[in-house]
C-alpha cells in the first residue's frame, strides 16, 4: 500500500495539479486570485515554482521511482501476485477519477473534440467572486496583468453583460447593499 499509493500515484496526482494550476488555469490568474484573497502579491518565486521547478522535480522523482521499480518485499518475504495486484488497484484507484471525469465532461459538451476541450479548459462565464465590488476588482486585475512567465490560460472569460449592466438590472438590486 505504501509503495503504490505514496510513490506512484501521489506523484502523478501532484504533477496533474501543478499542470492544471500553472499551465491550464494559468499561474498569472492564480497569482491574481491569491492577491485578491490575501491582499498582496506573493513573491515571483512561487510562480517560478508552480510553472517549472515543482513539475520538473515531481517528474524526476516519479521517473526515478518507476525506473528503479522492483517487486515489493518485506525483508526476505516476497508478496504473492494477488497482493501485488491489490496494491496496484489501490494505487490506481486515486488516479482513475481524473481521466474518468475528464472523459465524462468532454462527452457532455457539444461541438468538435478540440472545441470541447478548449471550452473545458476555460473558466465559466460566471466564474469569479460573488460580491460585485470584488468581482469588478478581480476582472480589472486580470486585464492589467503583467506576466513574464508563459501560461496557456490567461484570458478573461467572455461575459454577456458587464457588471455595471448587471448592477442596473432590477433583479440585481436586491443583492446590492450600501455600506
Amino acid at each position: 500500500m505504501d509503495w503504490y499509493c505514496a510513490t506512484f500515484s501521489l506523484m502523478l496526482l501532484c504533477l496533474a495539479e501543478c499542470i492544471a494550476i500553472a499551465w491550464i488555469y494559468g499561474a498569472d490568474r492564480f497569482y491574481k486570485d491569491l492577491e485578491l484573497m490575501i491582499g498582496y502579491q506573493p513573491s515571483v518565486w512561487w510562480k517560478i515554482c508552480w510553472c517549472f521547478i515543482s513539475p520538473a522535480m515531481i517528474t524526476f522523482v516519479w521517473v526515478f521511482s518507476v525506473s528503479s521499480f522492483s517487486a515489493v518485499t518485506y525483508g526476505d518475504y516476497e508478496y504473492p501476485s494477488w497482493g501485488i495486484a491489490l496494491g496496484w488497484i489501490f494505487g490506481l484507484a486515486s488516479l482513475v477519477p481524473i481521466p474518468l471525469v475528464a472523459l465524462i465532461s468532454i462527452l457532455g459538451e457539444r461541438g468538435s473534440l478540440t472545441t470541447r476541450i478548449r471550452k473545458l479548459c476555460q473558466p465559466s462565464e460566471d466564474f469569479g467572486p460573488a460580491v460585485p465590488e470584488y468581482r469588478e476588482k478581480y476582472f480589472a486585475s486580470l486585464e492589467t496583468r503583467r506576466s513574464y512567465l508563459p501560461t496557456l490560460r490567461n484570458r478573461r472569460p467572455q461575459t454577456k453583460l458587464s457588471m455595471t449592466e448587471v448592477g442596473s438590472l432590477p433583479e440585481a438590486q436586491i443583492f446590492i447593499t450600501s455600506s
